[in-house]
């Protein structure tokens, strides 16, 4: 963990200090999702060993998130940015992921509950947002994407926007209380039903249109990060 976080602060930082390269050699552009996974990384470290540079880290990019990732003008969360932070031009700097902004407010409350940052408004904000935005009443389904004027971009859904939703409400509860249950039970049974009920065993159909029909030709190992935590976190909390 110290070597990789070595690298990432020797290598990967940013000249300007705000933040950290996706790639290197660094090509034009920042992208907030490397960010995301950082802070999620850091807090996870630091849970595990309660070093203070891991707090540290995690505490900057909680900062960097409110200060420069999430609009404040819309409350929504941008995807692609210029390299000085702002939206960049044309479609894709329109393009927001309801399931990034649910993760978001899942990694918020846990800096919240181990650094003590003030992001109870954040969590607040970007749940309903996604909520009320981003998922298709019908269906439960967490929509991929939608435009910053909050109209539905792709309402095909993926399996990872799912499990963070999951996640979003669990956030919410250990906020506000608020219950999760209902989301729990309607997420938790579309991706049982719809996702990992498939052949072979222990695979999984990876998209889905927003018919419901498969749009999936392989089994993507990342989603199966997000389905252990998602169901990890439901028994963490389960009475």
């Amino acid at each position: 963990m110290h070597r990789t976080l070595d690298f990432s602060e020797t290598r990967m930082d940013h000249p300007s200090g705000e933040g950290f390269w996706h790639e290197l050699p660094p090509t034009d552009g920042r992208l907030q999702n490397p960010h995301m996974h950082l802070t999620e990384a850091c807090l996870a470290a630091l849970e595990s060993t309660g070093e203070k540079r891991f707090a540290e880290t995690a505490s900057k990019l909680v900062q960097l998130f409110q200060s420069k990732l999430l609009d404040r003008t819309t409350g929504l969360l941008p995807e692609y940015f210029t390299d000085d932070w702002r939206r960049v031009p044309g479609d894709e700097g329109r393009l927001v992921e309801p399931g990034h902004m649910m993760e978001w407010a899942w990694i918020l409350n846990q800096a919240r509950k181990l650094v003590g940052a003030n992001t109870d408004d954040d969590i607040r904000g970007l749940v309903a947002l996604a909520e009320r935005l981003g998922v298709d009443r019908s269906s439960g389904a967490t929509y991929n994407s939608i435009r910053n004027d909050g109209s539905a971009l792709d309402k095909g859904s993926r399996t990872w926007p799912n499990t963070e939703r999951i996640k979003a409400a669990i956030a919410l509860y250990e906020l506000d209380g608020v219950d999760p249950t209902s989301v729990i039970s309607q997420t938790g049974g579309l991706l049982l039903s719809r996702y990992l009920a498939r052949e072979p065993r222990g695979t999984w159909m990876d998209a889905f249109d927003e018919h419901g029909r498969n749009a999936a030709h392989v089994v993507p190992a990342s989603t199966l990060y997000h389905v252990f935590l998602a169901f990890a976190e439901v028994l963490r909390i389960a009475d």
